[in-house]
């Protein structure tokens, strides 16, 4: 993936890096999109912050996003982010990867958390639509507009996230 992108990416050329069959390969992963996803996890969690402190889950939700954001903005990770991304539509164990080991865990922690804040009236609105909002602007500047997604551009979803859903508690 470093020398050519996710494009250049195939089982075959996995197989002889590794020193291995092809059967191999594919008794652990099921397509080269699991590879790709496999393999951006890797290089990205020791960046990946899943603050959850739980004091604030706007001050979390925040720094979560500006992490995700400088990965996304890096300029050897951010382009093989956008690769993944786009090969997620077209390979389902790509997706799946993605969605079970990258977005599922953040996903349901921050959720259950927003579900907490919903029960005691503090958030004004839905779990999902807060989260599908968090993360689709950021995933659509890193598709369409790369070289302007920023921690700066993150934090501006934050607190407009903030803004929209955040209530008072009830008295």
């Amino acid at each position: 993936m470093r020398e050519g992108g996710i494009a250049a990416l195939s089982m075959e050329g996995i197989a002889a890096r590794a020193g291995v069959g092809k059967t191999t390969i594919y008794r652990w992963w099921p397509s080269k999109g699991a590879v790709a996803v496999e393999a951006l996890l890797d290089a990205a969690s020791p960046g990946i912050r899943f603050p959850a402190r739980g004091d604030s889950v706007w001050a979390d939700l925040r720094e979560l996003l500006i992490g995700i954001a400088g990965l996304m903005s890096d300029p050897v990770l951010g382009p093989h982010f956008a690769g993944v991304i786009a090969l997620t539509q077209m390979d389902q164990a790509a997706a799946t990867a993605f969605r079970d080991r990258v977005l599922g865990p953040t996903w349901v922690a921050y959720h259950q958390r927003l579900v907490d804040l919903q029960a005691r009236g503090e958030l004004n609105g839905e779990p999902d639509d807060v989260l599908d909002m968090a993360f689709g602007p950021l995933w659509y500047r890193l598709l369409t507009r790369p070289d302007q997604l920023d921690e700066e551009f993150a934090s501006t979803v934050a607190a407009a996230l903030i803004r929209a859903f955040a209530q008072e508690p009830a008295d």
